[in-house]
C-alpha cells in the first residue's frame, strides 16, 4: 500500500520593507522635543567655562566644596588685590580670583531658577501621575459592574485592564522582601554588692 505524502508547501505571507510611518506628535510632545533639543544650544551653550560633569571628578569636588566660604573668598581676593606681599604669589592671581567669584554669584542664580523650574515639572507628572492612576481606577471598578450587562462590549476592554492590575501585583509579589535587623541584646549590668556595715 502506497502512502502519498502532501507536497504543497503554505506559501507565506511576503515580509513587508516598507518602514511603518512613525505616529504624528501631539502638540505637547513637539513642545518638549523642541524644549529638549534646544535646550544645550539656547541655554547650556551660552555659558561661557562650562565644565562637562565627570563621576570621580564630582566626587572629590562634592567632598571638599564644604570649606567655601564667601566671606573668606572676598577678603583673601581683597588682599591679593592690594598687597604687594601677595601679588607675587602665582597661586594668589587676584584678577582671577575676582572673576572666579563673580561667576559664582552670577550663574547661582541661574541654578537657583532652573532648580525651582525642574521641582514645578516634577510636581506637575507627579500630580498628573495621580490623577491618571485615579481615572484609571474609576474606570475599573465601574467596566466590572458594567460587564454584567449582556449587551456589553467591555469585556476585551476590561480583560486589558486587569491583566495590567495582575501585572503589577506580580511585580510587587517578586520584590525581595526587606531583611529584618535582629536587634542586639543589651546584656544585664552586674549589681555591685552592699557595702558591708
Amino acid at each position: 500500500m502506497s502512502k502519498t505524502r502532501n507536497t504543497e508547501i503554505a506559501a507565506s505571507p511576503p515580509v513587508s520593507t516598507v518602514p511603518t510611518p512613525a505616529a504624528p506628535l501631539t502638540p505637547e510632545q513637539q513642545l518638549a522635543a523642541d524644549i529638549t533639543a534646544n535646550f544645550g544650544s539656547d541655554i547650556m551653550g551660552r555659558i561661557p567655562g562650562l565644565m562637562i560633569f565627570h563621576p570621580d571628578k564630582a566626587r572629590f569636588v562634592r567632598a571638599r566644596k564644604g570649606f567655601y566660604r564667601p566671606g573668606l573668598v572676598k577678603s583673601s581676593n581683597a588682599a591679593a588685590e592690594s598687597s604687594g606681599e601677595l601679588q607675587g604669589v602665582p597661586a594668589l592671581d587676584a584678577e582671577k580670583g575676582k572673576k572666579r567669584a563673580q561667576y559664582i554669584d552670577s550663574y547661582s542664580l541661574l541654578v537657583d531658577a532652573m532648580t525651582m523650574g525642574l521641582k514645578n515639572l516634577v510636581f506637575t507628572l507627579d500630580t498628573l501621575r495621580w490623577e491618571a492612576a485615579l481615572q484609571s481606577l474609576q474606570a475599573l471598578q465601574i467596566a466590572r459592574s458594567l460587564v454584567r450587562d449582556p449587551n456589553s462590549t467591555l469585556a476585551n476592554h476590561l480583560d486589558s485592564m486587569e491583566e495590567e492590575v495582575k501585572r503589577k501585583l506580580k511585580k510587587a509579589k517578586q520584590a525581595p522582601p526587606a531583611t529584618p535587623t535582629t536587634p542586639v541584646p543589651t546584656p544585664p549590668q552586674a549589681t555591685a554588692p552592699n557595702a558591708a556595715t
